[in-house]
């Protein structure tokens, strides 16, 4: 059992230069968490297998000749459930561009992952009815 998660928006950056980084950080973890493909961890070689483990895909940049730049302009969940996704942005958070976010809803509720260049946080919306009390 576990929690649905669907992305609803994402504006999420990632420079050519912290791909490294960004994928040292994220097999520094390990794979003891839930819905981590230990295995397919374990055997990541590229920041793009290292998030696939943990059931997500990068979105890459390319240039108008068809090159990729390097740049991740994008993230997309592959999975139903809702694991430590935590964890993942807190460790992939240091090389994130900051104002980059992560949109979804769990279980009906809205909320983000806010990412400030250093760190991630969730944010839950705030709903103004205005006038109309």
């Amino acid at each position: 059992m576990g929690v649905s998660l669907s992305v609803t928006r994402v504006e999420f950056r990632i420079l050519a230069e912290h791909r490294k980084p960004a994928f040292l950080a994220i097999k520094a973890l390990g794979s003891d968490y839930r819905w981590v493909d230990t295995h397919d961890l374990d055997r990541a070689r590229t920041l793009a297998a290292a998030i696939d483990a943990w059931g997500w895909r990068i979105v890459d940049e390319y240039r108008d000749e068809g090159e990729p730049s390097g740049d991740v302009i994008g993230i997309e969940f592959e999975r139903e459930k809702l694991g430590d996704e935590d964890e993942l942005f807190s460790a992939l958070a240091p090389f994130v561009v900051a104002g980059s976010f992560i949109e979804a809803r769990a279980d009906g509720e809205l909320f983000r992952w806010v990412f400030d260049g250093q760190t991630c946080r969730v944010v839950q919306p705030r709903i103004d009815w205005g006038d109309g009390r």
